[in-house]
């Protein structure tokens, strides 16, 4: 069976971004039961990756977007697709236009939003807004023509079309676990993001400036990792604070060796802490994932899925969502509980291997492919 993968975003093959190694690990784990072209952006091109082959088309058109549907729709006409995965990119006339031939042509169509509901983000530009409106106006149709939707929600409808629920995975396999070569002396947090507000990472900040401010003992080290309109506030944050003690460092982006080596050198992973700022009750991040399969216990604001099994629970420090400074107290009992009499290596393998039955790839994708399978609907 032929299946179309479409993910209207940019993939860099020598750097991919984690929404890049996530579609390709996708394709990946597709290409086990089906033949598999992913249609994408590069640069200044539209890309078709069919296994080791990739062929590009030059893009002259000022909206790249309608001609990747072009692209598509040409495919599509030659292949003639069995089934379609998409990264859903908003409604507008063009999506629905090519939604209804890829209908029409016999395909099983599934998308995926990867972030539901979506509409708090709208007030951003007046460009959002347009989209938001759009979308609104002629997302109705989807339903004619879209057999799934993919969500991280408990939706068991979206748009008037059933979902299927899972959480976002990673490929385990790729990610390497911490190595805590040395006996650290201090409790260290890392967190790795493009950095926003909805993290709240400020409020981190504030609570070890509080920490120490009324007179903390233990070496807490925070090291934010990762670019971001939130780093500014961030730099100004800190040096507003008189008590930390160049305790918090801004790492900016960072990969390869000096990455693993600011990973093999913490004990805690922050997640977010500030969802309420995008009007959000639950995300399933594809960070928690690399976390969780580094080894690495996580503080976050809201339930970890990868981690949410009743054993695994004690992995996770949960705070409330809110604006308020992060209490360090809970953060080091936390620190002592995880780690106290217990050898750091064998704590991240308990992690990772936890974390591996619920969140990696080839779990999380497994009832997508089977209704994929299935005889269709």
């Amino acid at each position: 069976m032929k299946l179309l993968y479409l993910a209207p975003v940019y993939i860099n093959d020598q750097k991919p971004d984690g929404v890049a190694k996530k579609v390709l690990n996708h394709v990946a784990e597709f290409s086990k039961c089906f033949d598999v072209f992913l249609m994408s952006y590069g640069d200044g091109e539209i890309v078709t990756r069919h296994g080791a082959e990739r062929t590009t088309v030059k893009v002259e058109r000022k909206n790249r977007r309608y001609a990747l549907y072009e692209e598509v729709e040409k495919k599509a006409k030659v292949l003639n697709f069995d089934c379609a995965y998409i990264r859903y990119p908003k409604s507008e006339r063009h999506f629905i236009h090519l939604v209804k031939k890829l209908s029409v042509m016999g395909a099983k169509i599934i998308t995926e939003i990867p972030t539901y509901p979506y509409n708090g983000n709208a007030t951003e530009s007046l460009k959002t807004f347009a989209i938001s409106i759009l979308d609104s106006i002629y997302r109705i149709n989807l339903k004619k023509y879209i057999q799934r939707i993919v969500t991280f929600s408990d939706d068991d409808v979206i748009f008037g079309i059933p979902t299927i629920k899972t959480i976002n995975g990673i490929a385990f396999d790729g990610v390497e676990k911490v190595v805590h070569t040395d006996k650290h002396t201090s409790i260290n947090l890392i967190s790795v993001a493009t950095n926003y507000g909805c993290h709240g990472f400020d409020r981190v900040i504030e609570g070890i400036e509080d920490y120490y401010a009324k007179g903390g003992k233990e070496d807490i080290r925070f090291r934010i990792v990762g670019d971001g309109p939130a780093i500014k506030d961030y730099r100004k944050k800190i040096s507003q604070c008189h008590h930390l003690g160049g305790r918090i460092e801004l790492n900016g982006f960072q990969t390869g060796e000096n990455l693993k080596r600011l990973y093999d050198s913490s004990d805690i992973a922050v997640n977010s802490l500030a969802l309420y700022r995008l009007n959000l009750k639950k995300e399933s991040t594809l960070k928690t994932k690399e976390y969780i399969a580094k080894g690495l216990p996580i503080i976050s604001s809201t339930v970890v899925d990868g981690l949410n099994d009743d054993g695994n629970k004690k992995y996770v420090l949960l705070f409330p969502d809110c604006g308020e400074k992060i209490e360090v107290e809970d953060i080091i009992s936390f620190y002592h509980k995880i780690y106290d009499g217990r050898n750091a290596d064998e704590v991240a393998d308990e992690i990772r291997v936890a974390g591996q039955q619920i969140c990696d790839m080839n779990v999380t994708m497994a009832p997508v492919i089977e209704f994929l399978l299935g005889d269709r609907k």
